[in-house]
């Protein structure tokens, strides 16, 4: 009870869940990050991006007030947006090296955000979780229908 008064009556201000006070701005971010990444996997398995790069070379200045991180500009001022900025936590990953046993594949250490993107593409995966299903129940009763990555394409 002190939990659902505390959530319900405590003025928390909006936040965009896309920059890297997220998490503190609003109770929301937690529940929509692990969508948000199920999302891109299901849409790196049923649609892969043509193109892998950051940024398009072509891509003129953004006009958004919010952050503009060019891949070539270390200076943007835009931590945690860049594809060579750390993660601020360990990810456990695997290395490649099980010939030692089942343990030495594996390895936890802080990925730079385009490794982190790199080692999530399901076609070459190396996290340490995997998502059993591609179902929202909650979109399917809208009539919102994600069909098995197997049978999308």
């Amino acid at each position: 009870a002190r939990l659902l008064r505390w959530l319900c009556l405590t003025p928390f201000a909006p936040g965009e869940h896309m920059e890297s006070g997220s998490p503190v701005d609003s109770v929301t971010f937690f529940p929509i990050h692990p969508t948000l990444d199920r999302l891109l996997t299901y849409k790196r398995l049923v649609k892969p991006f043509r193109s892998h790069h950051w940024y398009e070379q072509e891509r003129t200045p953004s006009t958004t007030r919010w952050c503009d991180a060019h891949e070539d500009d270390p200076d943007s001022k835009c931590e945690g947006h860049h594809p060579y900025d750390l993660t601020k936590f360990k990810v456990h990953y695997y290395s490649g090296n099980l010939s030692e046993g089942a343990s030495a594949g594996w390895t936890s250490d802080y990925l730079t955000i385009a490794e982190l993107f790199n080692y999530s593409d399901p076609h070459n995966y190396k996290l340490d979780y995997v998502y059993e299903h591609f179902v929202w129940q909650h979109c399917d009763d809208l009539g919102l229908r994600f069909p098995s990555p197997a049978t999308a394409k």
